[in-house]
């Protein structure tokens, strides 16, 4: 689903209903050579 918009160079957000959800998708793109920011609900404000 996200390889059309990736391919073309654009940014893509996911949203997640869960922490553990999030951090799967995380850790698939990273591993697929996508870079990847986790932002979640646990994040500390100050980042």
């Amino acid at each position: 689903v996200l390889e059309p918009s990736l391919a073309r160079g654009n940014r893509v957000m996911v949203f997640c209903n869960t922490l553990n959800s999030s951090r799967a998708v995380d850790h698939f793109l990273s591993e697929s050579k996508v870079y990847t920011v986790n932002y979640h609900g646990e994040v500390p404000a100050e980042q």
